[in-house]
């Protein structure tokens, strides 16, 4: 049966992209707080099993002899399946597909906010490349809600997916939640 697209909580407090906190003027005092600017919302979802439409386009875009590389979805169909399963709204979908770990096979009963899983995908090969091109999305993102949301404060939200929606999609969101309290505010 279709899985909708599960949050991850909580939700993280956002502020344009930015160097870590100030550091105090003496020793032992706390990093200077930085104003809020806003929410970041991290949902993650499985292609194979969200939505029988995308379902049946898995099908239908994957290799005949089901080897491969993963079928390539366009972005229409994949805001079209997140809007029917109740996320009218999506600033980015971004595809946790691209971290193969074929050598995990002993991490698969965990999700992946698993210690494990979290630290074989911030090394994986294509884990920076991965973050410098959301690092763009989301500053463009957020410029496109400063046009939209005028005087209000900026609302993300982001979908991840990966196959099944319980390893790299749940690590990627757990890296982009970690960002959004941490190092954005």
């Amino acid at each position: 049966s279709p899985q909708p697209p599960q949050p991850i909580a909580p939700m993280a407090s956002i502020a344009p992209m930015a160097p870590c906190p100030e550091a105090s003027s003496r020793a032992g005092d706390p990093p200077k707080e930085r104003a809020t600017l806003g929410s970041l919302q991290l949902f993650t979802f499985g292609v194979e099993n969200m939505d029988a439409e995308l379902v049946n386009l898995c099908m239908d875009l994957a290799s005949p002899s089901g080897r491969g590389p993963p079928p390539i979805f366009d972005d229409r169909d994949l805001r079209a399946a997140l809007r029917r399963q109740g996320l009218p709204r999506v600033d980015l979908v971004l595809d946790a597909r691209e971290f193969p770990d074929p050598s995990a096979q002993h991490v698969m009963k965990h999700i992946g906010m698993h210690p494990d899983i979290l630290g074989r995908l911030v090394v994986h090969r294509n884990f920076l490349r991965f973050l410098k091109r959301v690092r763009s999305q989301w500053m463009d993102a957020l410029a496109m809600q400063t046009v939209t949301r005028s005087g209000r404060e900026p609302d993300l939200v982001i979908a991840i997916y990966c196959r099944s929606g319980k390893h790299r999609s749940v690590a990627v969101a757990e890296c982009l939640r970690h960002i959004g309290e941490t190092v954005e505010g």
